[in-house]
């Protein structure tokens, strides 16, 4: 799918700094962002400060990262035998008679029940691999989303800002005008438009306030200072409207799919463990034993023995062993049935995320296209007019608020469709070769 290119607060400088510290598998996200950081050298420093906080102190992604760890920590385990069991033993009098022996035991699963073991651990470890990658995508998404929403908050600021001095510069004039008698409604007028604006004005800044509360919640740290000043809204060129849809690479890039795919997998090798378990396993063992008796006439006899064992378990319940096997064909059912139920939910998402895509795109070309420039032809016809006496005065605010309308759709439908394309971009990550399970 076709994308415009990432206003300067966006994923590239986050992903960047996040992989950069994560492992060596994680260098395709580096790399898929590389094309897109900010032609701005100054930003993208305090951007990339700000994102290497974010990788180390966002809890969520930081709890993903641990949970993928001790994840990675359970396949040893899963390959390992059990631990060996050594036994001591002592038995009667050790100075006249007794029995000491020392024994070493040894379980042994059925052959096999150790790599599907290793092999369940490996796709859970995979598949917390993903989660940890989707939880960075929709961490960076978050901070795309909070971002745009401040840049064109700024950006209305500055538009409302923009008709507000051309105000108290009417209202000024009029000031002079009034003192003199005339132009009292007029001044009223002015005032109340002035007014509005102001209050306009105190309300985008609650907001602007709010979007930046959250983004240091994302990146675990306050902003500098100076950071605000550079998220505003720049015009760019606008898709075009025949992308593709991306919809046929979810299975293979999605990461939640990926990872559920990857669940399934160790809920089939869930089910060759419970066919297993109906088999025996043996512990070999190896010992020694040494035996002290008092003979007739009062000599001592010593006795030396090697001992070899092998115990075999049974495994003849055959409830049980149906059991197992029933509880693993459910969990891997139930697996297969929260991957189709995810698969669907990630199209309808996806689905509708495009929908509004096109809404915004449809929006913007018709905002900057046909009605910013027909509204301002109207607001200089107006002024014009006003200026000759040919237009009143609530004709030349009706134009002023006709071209403010416009203008502040305009950079919304913008902000809407970066804030798609941010939340499209998060539903994506590596290019995997992977299969429905």
């Amino acid at each position: 799918m076709s994308r415009l290119p990432l206003p300067p607060l966006l994923l590239a400088p986050l992903l960047g700094t996040l992989i950069a510290a994560a492992d060596g598998r994680d260098a395709w996200l580096a790399a898929q962002v590389s094309a897109a950081r900010t032609s701005d050298p100054a930003l993208g420093a305090a951007i990339e400060e700000l994102l290497a906080f974010a990788r180390t102190r966002n809890p969520r992604i930081l709890m993903a990262q641990s949970e993928l760890d001790a994840a990675r920590a359970r396949v040893p385990q899963a390959r390992a035998l059990p631990r060996p069991d050594l036994a001591l033993e002592a038995m009667g009098d050790a100075a006249n008679e007794g029995e000491r022996s020392l024994r070493l035991m040894q379980a042994l699963p059925w052959p096999g029940t150790l790599g599907h073991r290793a092999t369940e651990a490996d796709f859970q470890a995979r598949a917390s691999s993903h989660e940890m990658h989707g939880m960075i995508l929709e961490v960076a998404s978050r901070i795309r989303t909070t971002a745009i929403e401040y840049a064109y908050l700024a950006k209305e600021a500055q538009l409302v800002t923009r008709n507000l001095d051309l105000y108290r510069k009417q209202e000024a004039f009029l000031e002079q005008a009034a003192r003199t008698g005339g132009g009292v409604a007029e001044l009223l007028r002015v005032e109340m438009e002035s007014a509005m604006l102001t209050d306009q004005l105190a309300r985008i800044d609650e907001a602007r306030l709010r979007e930046l509360t959250t983004l240091e919640a994302l990146v675990g740290m306050p902003l500098p200072a100076s950071l605000p000043s550079h998220l505003i809204l720049a015009g760019e060129e606008l898709p075009p409207s025949d992308a593709t849809d991306p919809t046929a690479d979810l299975p293979r890039r999605n990461p939640v799919l990926l990872a559920m795919a990857n669940r399934v997998e160790a809920a089939r090798s869930g089910i060759r463990l419970a066919r297993l378990d109906a088999y025996p396993e043996f512990t070999l063992g190896a010992g020694y034993r040494r035996t002290d008796e008092r003979a007739m006439g009062g000599r001592r006899e010593s006795m030396n023995e090697a001992i070899v064992m092998l115990s075999v378990t049974l495994p003849i319940w055959g409830p049980r062993n149906r059991g197992l096997r029933d509880e693993a064909a459910a969990l891997m059912n139930a697996a297969l049935r929260q991957y189709d139920d995810a698969h669907r939910q990630a199209t309808a998402q996806l689905r509708t995320l495009l929908s509004l895509e096109r809404d915004a795109v449809r929006r913007a070309r018709l905002f900057r296209d046909v009605l910013i420039p027909k509204a301002r032809q109207v607001d200089e016809t107006i002024e014009t007019a006003y200026r000759a006496g040919a237009a009143s005065l609530l004709d030349l605010f009706d134009a002023h608020r006709r071209l403010l309308d416009v203008e502040i759709g305009y950079w919304r439908a913008l902000a809407d469709l970066r804030i798609n394309q941010a939340r499209i971009d998060s539903l994506f990550g590596p290019d995997t070769p992977a299969t429905s399970p």
